[in-house]
């Protein structure tokens, strides 16, 4: 985390491409709706790990993630460095 309250490498990862499996704190700070479809949410181990592995077994769902993720990442991307930029000019 940084002085945004957000989790700068989930934002990374959207605006890479990459399909982002986070836990609900993971999401913290992210300002997506609730039942949002950019990311997968999963607070059990067990089923975080079966995401992941579905994610790269399916091209599909692979793709679709990666486009939700694409389009999202770089408005949150914009977000942050909003944030950031304001905390500098506040002296905070």
């Amino acid at each position: 985390f940084n002085m945004t309250g957000v989790a700068t490498k989930n934002i990374h990862a959207l605006a890479s491409g990459l399909p982002l499996v986070t836990t609900s704190e993971g999401l913290r700070g992210m300002h997506l709706p609730e039942g949002q479809d950019v990311v997968f949410v999963r607070d059990n181990a067990t089923e975080f790990a079966q995401t992941v592995m579905l994610i790269q077994r399916n091209a599909t769902m692979f793709h679709v993630a990666q486009a939700r993720g694409l389009a999202r990442g770089e408005d949150l991307a914009d977000l942050v460095s909003l944030r950031q930029q304001v905390r500098l000019a506040l002296g905070q």
